[in-house]
């Protein structure tokens, strides 16, 4: 064994004179003083002395210069990773010399550096360049040593070459597509920040099944990333910027186990929240951004979503998945942690008004729906209305979302209005006054009627107008009364005619205008001379005018009102019968010698009128003592004159309650 000392030479040393040192070295292996410093003096020194290495291979001593001893590893950890690295070593250059087999030689324990983890490191990390050997891939092994290294090493010891050391692939990432995929550097990589919490980031989460993140890195927190090149994001950030967007744009379907991924990210999410109320990010990713899987399967912020708990939303919005939470997600949320997010409810305004909005679509046809379940649905809104103040009038004509019913009873079918299936509130009648307006209008479904919390807020609801059951009275008169040729026919048409005639004599008390709605519009008399005059025939018709109340026998210009047309007086009077008012008192006829007409001279002579046997009988008193007893209907229809007085203030004004 020779030891070739270049830098003998450059000093005179003769060449026998250096083998000559190399034979001292053999025969003495632990060296003498001289030849000790002839090396250590020698920087052109170059031994060529043949060393076991750790893998069991013979290499040269200058390969020292480039090694490492394990001789001094108390880590046992470290030196079991020093032994499984073996072959990278080897295929990378780095000598790891075998001390136990060398330990004989002082160059390796003066000059061979002890293995630490920052130094086969540094060692590695300058193989990361142009030296690194052709298609050696690190494997999974290796990987999982070095990366259990790095993070057991200093960050200080190793940030002067942390940036090569980014260059390693031997970081897993999320995907598990391909053993090309599996590994993935950290240089330009990113990494989830754990940090904040001391909980669990979400590294549990099957992301992978999330998409293709091959850049991410699957790893805990770790304090080197960031000095290796990586970028640390939160898992906040992390469902914003990759998976979000996947799954808004179609190119990733929230099903299989893609879906119990994304499960677990949404209560990753809402554990950060609960743990961190001023976490805003979190807050605003479950609130405001498009994160709660609906129904459909479609993503949509929580304010614009119900809550499946309120009744009347769960109900009106069932055609509408978009609309509503997921079950899943909702059986996550709905006991505790449901205040963590901005579910809309009927306790809104605006919602109602949706709600109602949406009703309307329905009625009008907007639907492939079937009929039933839209009545279903306007029967769930208006019983919400009935029972729940609202900001909303709901009188309004454009809310046609109420069910409207028609009557087909006998008769009724003759003359059955032509009204949409839904009206508004204001549109439709209480079905109570079905018998008055029939022909002009819809009504209430009988259990739909308004409550009396509804009337109390709007009190003209479901009444019909005087001018409604006028109308009705019109049609009845001038389009059914011909028609009803058969006894049958004639019997139910005066039973509606009266129930009309005694509707109208209520509205007669109380209504200045009834008269003049029934002057117009009447083509025919529009009053049965009796209920057993036939209807068909129109001599059975009179005008109001042509009759006359509280007279026993009809003039030449009236007739008598029937007796069972009595019941109806007000509604004759509005209507324009005339009529013997019962004025009783007295006046003083004083003196005159004037020329006067027998109407004046009568008038100045009137004592009293009074109603005897249902007729009205006027008495005159005259100055010589003479007295004339006559009957008013006489006078009235003597002259034009008595009938205006003594229907007017005049005759009122002249009672006496003295005068017997």
């Amino acid at each position: 064994m020779t030891i070739t000392l270049s830098g003998f030479k450059s000093h005179g040393i003769r060449e026998p004179l250096i083998n000559r040192i190399a034979g001292i070295l053999d025969e003495h292996p632990d060296g003498t003083q001289i030849a000790r410093e002839l090396l250590q003096n020698s920087d052109d020194a170059r031994p060529t002395v043949q060393l076991q290495t750790l893998d069991g291979n013979i290499r040269p001593l200058n390969c020292a210069f480039q090694g490492l001893e394990t001789s001094s590893i108390r880590d046992s950890r470290l030196k079991q990773s020093v032994h499984e690295l073996t072959s990278l070593f080897a295929d990378l250059g780095i000598v790891m010399l075998d001390y136990f087999s060398n330990s004989r030689h002082p160059f390796l324990v003066e000059h061979v550096p002890s293995a630490e983890r920052s130094l086969v490191l540094g060692f590695i990390a300058q193989r990361c360049g142009n030296s690194w050997p052709e298609n050696r891939v690190i494997t999974r092994e290796e990987a999982k040593i070095l990366r259990g290294m790095i993070n057991n090493s200093s960050a200080k010891k190793i940030k002067s070459f942390a940036m090569k050391l980014g260059h390693l692939r031997i970081w897993q990432s999320w995907t598990q597509i391909g053993e090309d995929h599996l590994l993935i550097c950290a240089h330009d990589s990113s990494f989830l920040d754990c940090s904040s919490l001391h909980v669990d980031c979400g590294l549990n989460i099957n992301w992978s099944a999330l998409g293709d993140n091959s850049d991410f890195i699957r790893e805990a927190c770790n304090k080197h990333f960031s000095i290796m090149g990586a970028n640390q994001v939160s898992i906040v950030r992390a469902v914003e910027t990759r998976l979000l967007p996947r799954f808004l744009n179609g190119s990733l379907e929230c099903t299989g186990v893609t879906r119990v991924a994304y499960i677990e990210v949404f209560k990753k999410i809402m554990h950060f929240v609960e743990e961190d109320e001023h976490n805003t990010a979190a807050r605003n990713l479950l609130q405001n951004m498009r994160f709660f899987l609906a129904r459909d399967r479609s993503f949509r912020s929580s304010d614009a979503l119900f809550d499946p708990q309120d009744t009347l939303c769960n109900t009106i919005f069932a055609d509408m998945p978009s609309k509503l939470p997921d079950q899943s997600i909702w059986d996550l949320i709905w006991k505790t942690k449901k205040h963590l997010f901005l579910l809309r409810d009927s306790n809104d305004p605006a919602v109602v008004r949706e709600c109602a909005t949406h009703v309307l679509d329905l009625t009008q046809g907007h639907t492939t729906l079937t009929p039933e379940i839209v009545h279903s649905r306007a029967t769930t809104l208006i019983n919400f209305i009935y029972e729940n103040e609202s900001q909303i009038n709901w009188l309004e004509p454009q809310w046609k979302i109420v069910p409207a019913e028609v009557t087909t009873k006998p008769l009724h079918s003759e003359q059955v209005p032509n009204i949409p299936a839904y009206q508004s509130f204001g549109e439709l009648i209480d079905p109570i006054w079905q018998d008055v307006v029939w022909t002009q209008c819809a009504f209430f479904p009988e259990n739909l009627k308004p409550s009396q919390h509804f009337k109390n807020r709007y009190p003209r609801v479901g009444i019909p107008t005087a001018d409604m059951i006028v109308e009705h009275l019109k049609v009845l008169v001038n389009d059914l009364a011909p028609k009803m040729t058969s006894l049958d026919l004639q019997l139910a048409f005066k039973s509606e005619l009266s129930k009309v005639y005694k509707v109208l004599n209520k509205v007669g008390q109380n209504s200045e205008g009834i008269k003049g709605l029934l002057e117009v519009g009447f083509r025919k008399p529009y009053i049965l001379k009796g209920f057993g005059a036939n209807p068909s025939d129109p001599k059975s018709w009179l005008w109001p005018n042509q009759l006359m109340l509280d007279i026993e026998n009809p003039t030449r210009r009236e007739w008598v009102v029937p007796q069972d047309l009595l019941p109806f007086r007000q509604f004759l009077v509005a209507a324009g019968v005339k009529q013997m008012q019962k004025v009783e008192g007295s006046a003083t006829a004083p003196e005159s010698g004037r020329n006067e007409s027998l109407e004046v001279m009568l008038l100045r002579c009137f004592k009293t009128q009074k109603q005897h046997s249902g007729c009205l009988n006027v008495r005159f008193k005259f100055v010589d003592g003479r007295q004339i007893l006559a009957h008013r209907s006489i006078l009235v229809h003597m002259s034009e004159y008595f009938d205006r007085r003594f229907a007017d203030v005049w005759a009122e004004s002249t009672l006496d309650s003295s005068d017997p």
